[in-house]
């Protein structure tokens, strides 16, 4: 998070901003902002938002192991498909 505004991106992206040639060297990136001399040792960081994005990834990673599961149970005979050729077997008969 940028100490002067209080803008938030990630780490690597305004540390490159910030050591970019293309504007002033050390001038804040956000549009709205015009500090200048801002060093990337001043970025704050924003625990909020970290916390956020690691249960973010957390709940996508639980979310593919669970539809891995699924599937790999899908794969093999369950109690419910041999409950069902079991009926299946008896309405033949």
């Amino acid at each position: 998070m940028t100490p002067c505004c209080f803008s938030t991106c990630c780490y690597e992206c305004l540390a490159r901003k910030l050591a970019s040639s293309i504007n002033r060297v050390g001038a804040c990136p956000m549009i709205n902002c015009r500090e200048q001399d801002i060093l990337v040792q001043d970025l704050v960081p924003n625990h909020a938002l970290r916390k956020a994005a690691d249960w973010f990834t957390r709940q996508q990673i639980a979310q593919v192991e669970a539809v891995t599961i699924e599937m790999q149970e899908k794969e093999r005979p369950g109690d419910i498909d041999v409950v069902f050729l079991g009926h299946k077997l008896i309405e033949d008969a």
